[in-house]
């Protein structure tokens, strides 16, 4: 049963036949783990493989849309984000089912409008803010007002708004003051 799966992920992700022996041989020297602990990536990945298969033969994924293989594709990113956006309906209906509860879907049209709403309140700062340069007036997300990139920076970069604030002691270290004259 064991070697049935891990033979079944050697198909399904397509091991070199040379990989195959060394794989199994680490794999039995560790003591037949779970693929989830022997290689947890690939295993993630195998999910997403089984589940577009199992969808594909029952017509709940278009087997006449070639982009489909693509989008599902990006579904192999999620582990490594903490926000995933897409205007991809198939994304949309199907990330949040392998997404963590630490990990958000962002609908990107969301995402846009919040960016041109963005551009707008920067647009209308006055010219003597704006002079100084972007980085000195954008260099995060603005701290007030209701923005999703706001919501979003508060809770995947919790201390963004702590973010070069140095305390007043540490300006007045005479160390520090001959760093930044440097």
């Amino acid at each position: 049963m064991q070697f049935d799966r891990i033979r079944l992920w050697f198909i399904f992700l397509g091991i070199p036949k040379d990989l195959q022996r060394e794989i199994y041989r680490r794999w039995i020297s560790l003591g037949y783990l779970p693929l989830t602990e022997f290689a947890p990536y690939a295993a993630y990945v195998m999910k997403i493989e089984v589940f577009f298969q199992v969808a594909l033969a029952a017509s709940l994924i278009s087997s006449q849309r070639p982009s489909n293989r693509v989008d599902i594709g990006y579904l192999f990113y999620l582990p490594f984000s903490m926000v995933f956006i897409s205007s991809d309906r198939l994304h949309e209906r199907l990330a949040p089912l392998f997404m963590r509860n630490d990990q958000e879907f962002v609908w990107g049209k969301d995402l846009k409008t919040d960016l041109a709403k963005l551009n707008k309140y920067y647009s209308e700062l006055p010219n003597s803010i704006k002079e100084k340069g972007i980085m000195s007036f954008a260099s995060g997300s603005p701290r007030e007002g209701e923005f999703l990139i706001t919501r979003l920076w508060d809770i995947y970069l919790s201390s963004w708004r702590e973010k070069n604030v140095i305390p007043k002691e540490a300006v007045e270290d005479s160390k520090l003051k001959q760093k930044l004259k440097r």
